[in-house]
């Protein structure tokens, strides 16, 4: 869950399956780490909080959250795809499932479904990608 456009569009849809599906609904925001040399550590750990208080304050600002009915965006850091794995790890009986949106052809940085690919790789857990209208 970024606070962009596409991943709030991903969020309604992910919520309106769940509730086709009668089922609850939980976010997820990862802030990957930043690659420094040992050296840097301790200016990429501070830059890492502020990245961290930065998420928390955009995601809980964020009016196309609201209405959601998902209660608090679970923020963590580490690498997006293994923590996403992580998130949708089934446990006893809970089967969850992950939908996760793929910015616009102008938007994207990263090779198209790179993300995507390695979620796939790592989980059980169904993955369903949103596609936005544009």
């Amino acid at each position: 869950m970024e606070p962009e456009p596409p991943a709030f569009a991903a969020a309604n849809a992910g919520r309106e399956l769940s509730t086709l599906l009668g089922t609850g609904l939980e976010l997820h925001h990862v802030v990957p780490p930043a690659s420094v040399l040992a050296r840097w550590s301790a200016h990429a750990e501070a830059a890492q909080q502020q990245r961290l208080n930065e998420a928390r304050e955009q995601l809980a600002s964020a009016t196309p959250l609201r209405g959601l009915g998902a209660g608090v965006v679970q923020i963590t850091t580490g690498p997006i795809a293994e923590q996403l794995a992580d998130a949708v790890r089934v446990t006893g009986d809970r089967r969850p499932m992950l939908v996760i949106g793929r910015r616009t052809h102008s938007e994207r940085r990263d090779a198209p479904g790179h993300i995507a690919v390695r979620v796939l790789a790592l989980t059980d857990a169904p993955v369903l990608m949103y596609l936005p209208d544009r």
